[in-house]
């Protein structure tokens, strides 16, 4: 398989696993919905809270698939961007870190999906620490990535 072939399947992992997640998301948002629309309207006593307990879930579960959505409609706009070989590390890149402790990562930036690993590459978005650092970076650069006090030193070893 060739690097843009490796790169569309990538990417149509991502719309899967993003279109499962939006299913999961609606249907729990439904299932909280649904018990807190059953629970008992009047408190019994003052520690009675399960309906208000209830519409907080759901509301918290339908602002996450509401989130999920979106992450679809703007995944859906860039996915068929026309993919290449990258020599700086940008958008839709497949980037192999060595860090200072010997280990190699190897990351697939994209904007959706942050953390999740895909054929093992961990998904990384521009927005992370790690991915705005790597941003616009060559093969051969050093980096120093710093989050809450512990420093990790890298060399990006491959872009693809």
């Amino acid at each position: 398989m060739n690097l843009i072939e490796e790169k569309e399947k990538l990417i149509e992992q991502l719309s899967a696993i993003l279109d499962s997640k939006e299913k999961e998301a609606k249907k729990n948002s439904k299932i909280a919905q649904n018990m807190a629309n059953e629970a008992e309207g009047a408190m019994i006593s003052r520690y009675d809270t399960f309906k208000e307990e209830g519409q907080y879930l759901a509301g918290g579960l339908k602002k996450r698939h509401e989130e999920i959505k979106s992450q679809i409609m703007v995944f859906n706009k860039i996915k068929n961007t026309s993919l290449k070989v990258n020599e700086k590390v940008e958008l839709f890149s497949i980037v192999n870190v060595e860090f200072n402790d010997g280990t190699i990562e190897q990351y697939f930036i994209c904007l959706v999906l942050s953390g999740e690993k895909v054929n093992g590459k961990t998904i990384i978005s521009l927005n992370t620490p790690l991915g705005k650092l790597l941003l616009g970076k060559k093969e051969g650069d050093e980096f120093v990535l710093k989050i809450q006090n512990k420093v990790r030193e890298g060399e990006i070893v491959e872009i693809k």
